[in-house]
């Protein structure tokens, strides 16, 4: 399997007056995809077999370095994912919650099925759970996780979603607790 990753900057929006940046990317493997947190541009460096390293490789790397790897929507179907490709032993989690898969103002992926089967995916494997907006452009807005305190660095957030702390989800739309459950809407 060939790898492909772009840097992507997350940034978390903070009712405390501030927002905060943490780096992370997305690897790719001709369809399946994985959020990678915690390593820094100096762990890419040391590591450039990373680039071209299986999903096992890539896990096993990414945990000695000390972050966490998230299977990011992992039931999409779509025209550049040949098959729907699980990785429980390669993953710490999943993202359950995609607002291009539920969210109204989606104009691509919108199907939620997608989010449902991820979500049992997850329990039934014991995952914490993750959310995120697949936000390359700035028509849709929301998605992602909420916490209700600050976090203090990308290992902070990694901790909280690896022990599966008190989180919500959302797709900019609902809200759902860490289980993926609804807990309530927008209106």
């Amino acid at each position: 399997l060939g790898m492909f990753a772009f840097s992507f900057i997350g940034g978390i929006l903070s009712p405390y007056g501030e927002s905060e940046v943490f780096r992370g990317y997305e690897a790719g493997y001709g369809g399946p995809e994985f959020l990678i947190y915690g390593l820094e541009k100096e762990d890419m460096k040391k590591h450039p077999e990373i680039k071209t390293a299986s999903p096992e490789e890539q896990y096993k790397l990414v945990k000695e370095l000390g972050g966490m790897v998230i299977q990011a929507h992992p039931y999409r179907e779509e025209w550049y994912i040949d098959k729907v490709r699980l990785f429980p032993d390669c993953v710490d989690g999943a993202e359950t919650i995609n607002a291009t898969h539920s969210s109204s103002k989606s104009t691509s992926h919108n199907k939620p099925v997608f989010d449902e089967r991820a979500v049992v995916y997850a329990k039934e494997h014991g995952f914490p759970q993750t959310a995120g907006s697949d936000q390359h452009s700035t028509f849709l807005f929301g998605g992602g996780v909420a916490f209700p305190t600050k976090l203090e660095s990308i290992q902070d957030y990694i901790k909280r979603i690896i022990n599966k702390e008190d989180y919500v989800l959302t797709n900019g739309e609902a809200w759902y607790d860490n289980q993926g459950n609804v807990i309530a809407r927008n209106f």
